[in-house]
């Protein structure tokens, strides 16, 4: 299983594009969970396998004010705790589940892969844009 989670991440990694486009579509806000649940906890599980390793994960959809959905998760395991995912569609039509808040090392040094491939991040403004790792120094 981690083998092929590393995998996923590491093709996600080569596809994304080199240079950033500062006019580029933006991801939206899922406002529909009818079909899409699945995916969702597949794209957290996905994120915090990579981020945590192996860990159990309770999932708690809901509802947001401005339409958009959201997902609690309760983690147990080695490491515990609650995390919020804010869920988006991709310019591309995937999928993104964006932790709220976002850990600032993982903003800076991971991104979030979506199910389309894509890896996003927030930039120091709060907004949500393609992620593009430093080179190594």
């Amino acid at each position: 299983m981690r083998q092929i989670v590393r995998a996923l991440f590491q093709r996600r990694k080569q596809n994304a594009p080199s240079t950033p486009a500062s006019n580029s579509p933006k991801p939206v806000p899922i406002t529909d969970m009818h079909t899409i649940a699945g995916t969702a906890r597949r794209c957290i599980e996905e994120f915090l396998f990579h981020m945590l390793g192996e860990c159990e994960i309770a999932y708690d959809f809901y509802r947001e004010w401005n339409g958009g959905w959201r997902v609690r998760t309760e983690i147990s395991g080695s490491t515990t705790g609650r995390l919020d995912f804010v869920l988006f569609t991709t310019p591309q039509g995937g999928m993104l589940a964006l932790p709220h808040p976002f850990p600032e090392s993982w903003r800076v040094q991971h991104g979030v892969a979506a199910s389309d491939g894509s890896i996003w991040t927030l930039s120091d403004d709060g907004d949500v844009v393609p992620f593009f790792p430093s080179p190594p120094v």
